[in-house]
This record gives C-alpha cells, structure tokens and sequence, in this order.
C-alpha cells in the first residue's frame, strides 16, 4: 500500500458553508478535491464541543471511551475540572502509529498538551494564549521552528475586529510555515494540522449580514470575514499540496459544524421558573470583575506561567475563573447548591445533577436519579410540543442522558445529560433578565474589541469531510460519516491493523473497489484495552 496521510483540520466548518464558499469561488483547490474525491457530512459527538471531537477523530471512539468530555467540567465539590491529554484514556492515531515505526507529524490537535513522545514530531494545544513553549514540543529541538506559530486563542479577541484579523490572518500563515518546515525535515507517513481560526470567526461573523443589530458600515465591512479565512486557508492547502505526493491521501475535516442562531435561550431560568430545579445564592448575575486572558497578555507572566508545575496551574486556574468572566461556563460560586437539583453549567448543554453520595451537597437520592433524568428529558419535550402546537420553532433538538451517549461511560465528573439545542436556538446559561427566549442581536462596531461582541453562530453536529487520493472513488457527494470514522480511515490507508476496539468504521462504499480488493481491512484486538475493561467491570461488582 503506497501513500501517506495529510490531514487538514478545519475547526468549525460545515458542509452547506463549504459549498457555498465553492460556489462563490473562494476554494478553488478545495472545491477540487471535493470533485474528483469523495465528501459529505461528518457527524459530531454530542457535547457538540471541540476537544472531545477532535479526540474521538483521532482515537475512534466515542467521549465516553476516550476520557476527554470539553475544556472542563464541574467536579464533585463544585470546582472546575481542567482536561489535558493526561486524561486520555485511549491512544491516538500518532501513538498508534508509533508502534509500527510509522512517522507522524501533529500540530495544534485541541488538548493534546502534553505532547506525546512520538515517532516524529508533536506541537500540543492547551488552549494556551499565544506562541508555543519548549514544554509544549516534542522533541524540543524543533521548538526554534515552530516558535512563532502561535495558536490563536481570545488574547487577540482584545483587539478592534480589523486588529484581530489582521492577526489571524498571520497567524495562519506562520502556522503553515512551520508546519511544511517540519514536513521537509521528516520522512513522514502522516500529518495533521488543525486550525482553530474558522470556529473563531464563525462565532462573530457567519450570518452577520442577516443578523440585527449592530453597526451596518461594520456589518457590511465583516460579512465576507469566513469566506475570507477559507479562501487563506485554501491558498495554504495549495502550499501543503507541492509537497505531497500523487499516491498521497488528503483528508479535510472539522470537528462540527455551525449555524446562526435566531434565538438565545436561558436554559437555566427555564430549569429554575418550570421545574425549580436550580437556585441562586446571589440573584440573576454573573459577578464579572476581570477576564483570565489579561493574566497571560504580557510575556513575563507567560514564561512564569509555564515555568510553574502543571498542578499549580490547574489550581490557579480554579482561582482566577472564581473571579472571571464566565463566558463559556457559569459560575459554580452563584448556586445553592443546598437547594439545587441540576444546573446547565456549559453552553454546549452540559447538565450536572446535583446527586447524593457523589456530590458534596447532592440532595437527589441515588434512588431518584433515573426519575430526575426523566423528568428534565420530559419538560422539554412538552415545551417542544407546546411550541410546535403553537406554530413556533422548538427549542431542542434531542436531550441525551450520558448513560445512553456512552456505553462505557464510568467518569463521575461527566456531565448526566447533554442538551443539543434546534438550529434556530443558542443555549444562554446566564441567569440575567427575566425572558427565557431572547432574540438575536449582534452589537458589533469599528471600536468594540471582539471580545466584547456577541456570538451569532454557535456549533451544530455536522461538520465535513472532504477525502481525495487513490484509494478513494470520485464519486463527489458521498454518505455521512460519524466523527469516530477519522481513525480507521488513516490507520487504514497506512497499512496498520485497526484496534478491535475503535467504534468507528470504514465506509466501503466509497473506497474504490480495485484498492480494497488489494488492500483488504486488517483488525487486531488490544490486550491493553482488553484487560482495562476487566478491571472496569471488576470495579463495578466491587461498587454494588
């Protein structure tokens, strides 16, 4: 089996948006691929989030198996909980890969701080502000190289929207700079690079020309911004592409989706005023007083930073969030939890109940807890019906308990339910105002750092995939893939058994039949996988 592995990660992307920006020419090489290859729909992993996404591309199997939930979660003492790759309970494709003597090259894969010791070269993302540090490369020769690839994360959202963009679209670049140095320094079978910048701009600007409020000279200034991050990222995948091969294999992917939303809902006064599920100790607010991303803005207080022990950091974290704008999660700080049931505690619809036994001040038995997932699934089916019956948009799309998401499922610290909230609606975990569906407005201007302007599109499960090389069919639009199909696909390209326990699949039916004839699937169960699953099902009976 000849042929090596680029994957292309484009965080945010969905399939109608791609082949818009085909249509209106902004993809030309992409829009190519898409043509002569094989592309469709790639189906997220509720919690609609990045990092368990990206993971369950990478490992193949689901949140539940891999270990990786989010950025965080509420633990049992109601403190976040601070995910890195040290949580990783499954091996990735590159660590896999390792094992045959296969090379790889990963760049900026969402939480994969710290980096694995891989055949090959790894830049591991921690959600960091900023430019890498040695700590965050391996081996840390190649650090003088990917140095002044920055990963772009809210540190630039300080800056007026022509400030930021300006700064994404060189970060972009540089990125891709480091990234083909690295490719020409390495006999490499398989690279991944991911790129956060269109999850980003997405937020901010996809749909912003239909959206009302807001300045309209800047409106009309920043409408195009996503269709312009494409077409860079385009023109990088054209620069990736002179050093790839015929026999090589191209993979375009993203995490999830997006959509521009119409409305926000407040979940969490929906929960409070319909089934009085969560109370407050200090009213409807947030209690905002300083953004974390102010402690890492000077380069000083980076090096401390990194320069301090891992666990140091998580616990300064836990301390600075408590005085933090909350803009991802709400703020443990602000609920009785004497006298709460369950709480959305993230805006991708992460619901934590509130249980005995588990919890520090859970109040729902053990004994209650089936009724009380019941229950939440229940009243906002009724509420969907409701609305449909009154000719209104529902506001959900599905309510998931975790036990019925993941199989194998053990982690505490998991959230019990996840909300995936209907196309038309952003969940609002704030406690402000009084009206539990608000209408979308936008308030960007010319002076208001981006930080400061609001969201209008938020994540939807199905993201794209775009696969191109020889031993895939030109067949254009092909079926939907489930994010977990990420791993066997590579894996099998590169001629390497596929663990017996990856849950994702190879699509025969878009593979063409002359390739897989002489290359047929290789399976090889994991006796490392095997015996942790004893010891989980030992545990279990030791539990009861």
């Amino acid at each position: 089996m000849a042929g090596r592995v680029f994957v292309y990660g484009l965080d945010g992307v969905p399939l109608w948006f791609l082949k818009i920006a085909a249509k209106e020419g902004y993809i030309s090489t992409i829009s190519q691929l898409m043509e002569s290859g094989v592309y469709g729909v790639l189906n997220a992993i509720p919690p609609i989030e990045t990092p368990p996404n990206w993971y369950s591309a990478f490992t193949g199997v689901d949140p539940g198996t891999h270990g990786i939930i989010g950025f965080f979660t509420i633990d049992n003492q109601y403190k976040f909980r601070y995910y890195s790759a040290r949580d990783r309970k499954v091996d990735p494709v590159w660590v896999i890969l390792s094992r045959y003597g296969k090379k790889s090259i990963v760049v900026n894969v969402p939480l994969t701080y710290p980096p694995d010791k891989i055949n090959g070269f790894m830049v591991g993302d921690d959600e960091r502000y900023g430019a890498p540090m040695k700590e965050h490369v391996y081996p840390e020769y190649i650090y003088d190289i990917v140095k002044k690839a920055k990963n772009l994360v809210d540190i630039y959202m300080e800056n007026t929207p022509e400030k930021a963009l300006e700064k994404l679209y060189e970060n972009i670049v540089r990125r891709g700079e480091a990234v083909r140095k690295l490719m020409e320094r390495l006999d490499w079978d398989l690279v991944i690079v991911v790129y956060r910048e269109p999850d980003y701009v997405m937020h901010k600007f996809l749909g912003l020309e239909k959206i009302p409020g807001g300045d309209l000279e800047a409106k009309r200034k920043y409408s195009k911004v996503p269709h312009k991050v494409l077409s860079l990222l385009n023109d990088e995948l054209n620069k990736y592409m002179e050093l790839l091969d015929p026999n090589d294999h191209i993979i375009i992917m993203s995490d999830h989706g997006h959509m521009p939303r119409k409305y926000k809902f407040s979940i969490n006064l929906f929960l409070q005023n319909n089934a009085g599920m969560v109370r407050l100790k200090y009213g409807n607010h947030r209690g905002r007083i300083i953004k974390t991303g102010t402690f890492r803005k000077y380069n000083l207080i980076k090096k401390i930073w990194y320069r301090t022990p891992y666990g140091v950091r998580l616990k300064i974290k836990q301390i600075l969030l408590k005085i933090a704008e909350f803009d991802k999660g709400v703020n443990p700080e602000t609920i009785d939890w004497d006298k709460t049931i369950a709480v959305c505690y993230k805006k991708v619809g992460t619901v934590k109940i509130n249980l005995m036994g588990r919890d520090e001040k859970g109040i729902v038995p053990v004994e209650d807890y089936n009724e009380v997932v019941n229950r939440i699934k229940r009243i906002f089916m009724e509420e969907n019906k409701r609305r449909i019956r009154n000719g209104e948009s529902p506001l959900i799309r599905n309510v998931y308990s975790i036990r019925e998401l993941y199989k194998e499922y053990d982690d505490p610290w998991y959230p019990d339910l996840i909300i995936v909230p209907h196309n038309n609606i952003a969940i609002d975990i704030r406690f402000n105002g009084n009206n539990i569906l608000r209408r979308m407005e936008t308030n960007i201007s010319e002076n208001r750092s981006l930080t400061y302007v609001e969201n209008i599109s938020e994540h939807a499960p199905e993201g794209m995939y775009v696969f191109h090389g020889p031993a895939f069919k030109n067949m254009g639009l092909g079926p939907s893939l489930n994010m977990m199909d990420i791993a066997p696909y590579i894996l099998y390209l590169l001629n390497v058994p596929i663990p017996s326990y990856i849950r994702g699949k190879v699509n025969k039916e878009i593979i063409d039949s002359k390739w897989i004839a002489s290359n047929p699937l290789k399976v090889v169960s994991s006796r490392k996988y095997e015996v942790k699953l004893r010891i989980k099902a030992i545990r279990k009976k030791l539990n009861k």
